[in-house]
């Protein structure tokens, strides 16, 4: 035990002379895990050190398949915080999903870490198709995470367009959790792709989440959309939304 606790401390210190130490005295410890469940792997990628992560992969070349206790790999944790020289060692799990669903690809979507989102892109193109166990694809999580530019939103939803009217299993597609997340610039970017009777439809089928909808939006839409949103979602007089200006 005693051992464990040091080699984990060796590896969150980034001390490979210490690492590589320990893993010849007891190989075994490559594969040991702490109290989250998570390898000497998960915990190197997290905190960025790749020369630690080299060490490890060499001991272990399948380590880089194990999930934690929440289905992540070591690329989800990497891509999370935005470790792109770790992501870059451990791009063969690429296609990995986690207990939720998520590629490595959501996760780095959601945390706004653009750069390795498209390198993970170019990895497993077909990722941008991908959705989690919930339905929600790059362009919800790119609107809820509320990290990423518009500019790369708008660059995900060229390359699949046909995302931007999914719905997930709550019946949000992106433009609504747009208007449910305050994201302003993905309003103003998608609010001339629907129709009224889209946002219609889109409002009627999601009414319980009237409340909490309610007052979030400030961006300016065009009048016929203005007045549907506050005539189905708000119930209020269009004329006394904020949302309300003369297109």
């Amino acid at each position: 035990m005693e051992d464990v606790q040091m080699f984990f401390a060796a590896v969150l210190a980034g001390n490979e002379s210490e690492v590589a130490k320990l893993l010849v005295d007891s190989p075994k410890l490559v594969q040991a895990v702490d109290e989250l469940g998570q390898t000497a792997l998960h915990c190197a990628a997290r905190e960025g050190h790749s020369k630690v992560v080299t060490q490890l992969l060499a001991a272990n070349p399948c380590g880089s398949s194990t999930s934690d206790p929440n289905g992540r790999t070591a690329l989800h944790i990497a891509a999370s915080r935005g470790h792109g020289a770790v992501v870059e060692q451990l791009l063969t799990e690429c296609q990995a999903v986690d207990g939720a669903g998520w590629l490595p690809l959501h996760t780095a979507i959601y945390m706004g870490h653009e750069a390795i989102a498209e390198r993970l892109l170019a990895a497993y193109p077909a990722g941008v198709h991908a959705k989690s166990i919930e339905n929600n694809t790059v362009l919800h999580l790119g609107v809820r995470g509320a990290r990423c530019r518009v500019e790369f939103l708008k660059r995900l939803w060229l390359l699949a367009p046909e995302l931007l009217r999914g719905i997930n299993k709550i019946d949000h597609n992106p433009f609504f959790d747009a208007l449910c997340y305050e994201n302003d610039k993905a309003i103003e970017m998608w609010q001339g792709e629907f129709s009224v009777d889209d946002l219609t439809q889109i409002v009627d089928s999601i009414e319980r989440w009237r409340p909490f909808v309610l007052e979030r939006v400030t961006v300016p839409l065009p009048r016929e959309l203005a007045a549907v949103v506050c005539e189905f979602l708000f119930c209020e007089p269009p004329r006394k939304s904020p949302m309300w200006h003369d297109s």
